[in-house]
């Protein structure tokens, strides 16, 4: 499931035909192919992303993509969504909830949650990850738990800053993504190279906040 083509609207019959007969798979950590593709097209067509960078990203194997997010989930999701789109991998974003009722729905559309381990289990099995910078404020990176991003010491994965901006109102949204962080000077799998590592995304994410967003006050 890590690279697979895009599903087109015409194809979708006989997906559904397939899922009426039980011919369909989901990963161990609930995503379902189908609904993925499906969403991501959908999405599409209503969304409007211009998506800068893209080929920095790996064409296999695992890498994490640290973007700055404001209150929902409109920056993962326009980022997901148009990785998928331009690359066919996979991107699984971290941050779903552990509700009874709404996980299970929000895994089968590749959300995984805000744990170390399971962050650990997905970069393992070779797909992308996106880990919020959470902030209030549209042009400001924000922060993130260094333990989110110490299985990428573990594993020696990329991580990569990306800019969002944008708006789930105008449904316009214009991603960055930046050149791979350098590694942390501090000795590896220790929590002073998980922050510095932390850090490093942060800063890299606001740089490229202010560099190429430069005298937006509305987002877009």
């Amino acid at each position: 499931m890590n690279r697979a083509p895009m599903m087109s609207l015409q194809g979708l019959p006989a997906v559904l035909a397939r899922r009426r007969r039980g011919d369909y798979d989901v990963d161990l950590w609930g995503a379902d192919p189908d609904w993925v593709d499906l969403f991501s097209t959908v999405c599409a067509l209503g969304l409007r992303v211009r998506l800068s960078g893209a080929d920095r990203i790996p064409m296999e194997g695992p890498a994490i993509l640290v973007t700055n997010q404001r209150l929902g989930l409109g920056e993962p999701i326009a980022l997901a969504v148009s990785v998928r789109r331009r690359t066919g991998r996979l991107v699984r974003p971290v941050g779903a909830p552990e509700t009874p009722y709404i996980a299970p729905i929000v895994r089968r559309f590749g959300m995984i949650q805000s744990s170390q381990g399971e962050i650990r289990s997905v970069l393992a099995a070779g797909n992308i990850v996106v880990a919020p910078l959470t902030s209030a404020l549209r042009r400001e990176a924000g922060t993130i738990a260094p333990e989110l991003l110490a299985p990428a010491l573990e594993f020696n994965v990329p991580v990569f800053p990306v800019a969002t901006v944008g708006g789930e109102l105008t449904g316009s949204w214009r991603i960055v993504i930046g050149e791979q962080l350098a590694p942390p000077r501090s000795a590896r799998r220790t929590p002073l190279a998980a922050a510095e590592l932390a850090d490093r995304a942060r800063a890299g994410v606001q740089m490229l906040l202010e560099d190429q967003f430069p005298n937006r006050r509305n987002g877009m």
